[in-house]
């Protein structure tokens, strides 16, 4: 692999990290407005309805401690067949990383769509009127869990590669796709 100059590979790196940082700015600002948005558009009069938003939708931040940690190990993994120069085992490791996170998101759905779901109906206290939106919050939380937890491979795939440039124009689609829900909702 042919790295070029020092300043070719100093530009590189500042133009990848620069594309990296705006991507996580325009995230976040992002994540603000389709937090407020949608609480905003229905209509939502009193802080029990925004509170009912945030734990039902929770799961999604409850899981994002499981997402880091095995995006972590993965891309270790991978980093170490790239270091080994070892096509093989990186396949290998792939393949073994999608197999894993594919059930872990299989029994993720059955855990959450069965005691989950039986502790939103049974034990939580929502008001009149607002399950059906509960309901409908839930199973897109569960939805956009899975979704996370199945892209963990392709993502450690690219950090391990380092291609930082196609993760921020990733995460920058990512929140473009978010936005356009949330008006479409």
């Amino acid at each position: 692999m042919d790295y070029g100059t020092a300043y070719d590979v100093k530009d590189n790196v500042m133009s990848r990290g620069n594309l990296f940082y705006i991507g996580y700015e325009i995230e976040t600002l992002v994540d603000g407005e389709t937090l407020l948005y949608p609480v905003t558009k229905e209509g939502v009069d009193s802080p029990s309805d925004y509170g009912l938003y945030n734990v039902v939708g929770g799961v999604v931040s409850i899981l994002s401690f499981l997402n880091g940690t095995l995006s972590s190990g993965t891309q270790r993994f991978l980093s170490y067949a790239i270091g080994m120069n070892s096509d093989s085992k990186l396949k290998l490791y792939f393949a073994n990383s999608l197999l894993l996170n594919i059930l872990l998101a299989i029994f993720v759905v059955i855990v959450l769509e069965t005691i989950g779901l039986w502790f939103l109906i049974n034990k939580m206290n929502i008001p009149d009127g607002r399950f059906t939106a509960a309901l409908i919050v839930y199973h897109i939380s569960v939805i956009s869990s899975v979704v996370s937890i199945i892209q963990i491979p392709y993502m450690s795939s690219i950090i391990s590669h380092e291609k930082m440039d196609v993760f921020a124009y990733i995460t920058i689609v990512d929140v473009i796709m978010k936005l356009a829900i949330v008006f479409i909702i």
